[in-house]
């Protein structure tokens, strides 16, 4: 079968924000995960901190079949449209080819991305309806502030070479989004229902919390990989699932290490 044809994938991974932890992983760890759930295999990581994420990222992958990754050090409070253009070379993106750009910065639901990744135009990935739970993790971020929330951008080569190198890359796509100059893949528009999961669940994104909004943010993340219920012991079985998760996800136990342990006493009970 034919792999699906992917956009060179550059994360922004700027620090404080992009190592904050939720559930016993860094954002820009979970961002890592999610891209290799979409096929990604090779990936740029542009960071005000190349040194620091680079250890950062050593230490904390468990993936065996990973994210190939080159790192790129920039200057400068903010990621400018120039430090873009400088990634282009290395990441092999043609003249009329496109690039996928992620904030690390920011919690993502991978179906968002997955709907960005199939987008044919320059697009962004907004949310204009933001959930009411979700407010409290909005409050005091740069990018809601001026009235667009988004945090990943499908962009060409063309549009890019159009832009200052001097501009700054977060306001150059915002205003573009308020000029209808780039097309918006729209979280509030997109399918809540799981099948797998037998429940809706409202894609989302939102950025680094802070230490006070962080218990939302994970109790948000629990919620969103709890399976909807179907019978009487469900219903039992749920507040101990997420209790579990609450207390083991800052642990280095696995999934794949309670379900031997599970088998293995249930084992030893039928002896």
């Amino acid at each position: 079968m034919t792999e699906p044809f992917l956009p060179p994938l550059l994360i922004v991974a700027d620090l404080p924000e992009a190592l904050t932890d939720l559930c016993g992983i860094s954002l820009l760890e979970r961002m890592r995960r999610i891209a290799l759930q979409l096929g990604f295999r090779e990936a740029m990581i542009l960071s005000n901190s190349v040194k620091a994420v680079g250890r950062h990222v050593a230490s904390e992958s468990w993936h065996r079949a990973d994210v190939s990754l080159t790192f790129r050090e920039r200057a400068g409070a903010k990621v400018t449209v120039g430090d873009i253009l400088d990634c282009l070379p290395t990441l092999k993106v043609a003249a009329d080819a496109q690039i996928l750009i992620v904030f690390a910065a920011f919690y993502c639901d991978e179906r968002l991305l997955r709907s960005l990744v199939d987008a044919k135009t320059n697009s962004a990935l907004i949310d204009s309806e933001p959930p009411s739970i979700v407010a409290p993790l909005l409050e005091n971020s740069d990018t809601h502030s001026s009235g667009w929330l988004w945090c990943a951008a499908l962009l060409s080569s063309e549009w890019l070479s159009r832009k200052n190198r001097a501009g700054i890359l977060v306001e150059e796509i915002t205003s573009d989004i308020m000029t209808d100059r780039i097309a918006r893949v729209d979280a509030a528009r997109q399918q809540a229902y799981v099948g797998s999961m037998r429940r809706s669940v409202r894609p989302i994104f939102f950025p680094a919390p802070s230490p006070e909004r962080r218990p939302l943010a994970e109790r948000l993340l629990r919620d969103a990989t709890q399976k909807g219920v179907l019978d009487f012991p469900a219903l039992v079985h749920a507040p101990i699932e997420k209790w579990l998760v609450s207390h083991l996800c800052r642990t280095t136990i696995t999934p794949n290490q309670i379900t031997l342990a599970s088998f293995g006493y249930w084992g030893s009970r039928w002896h």
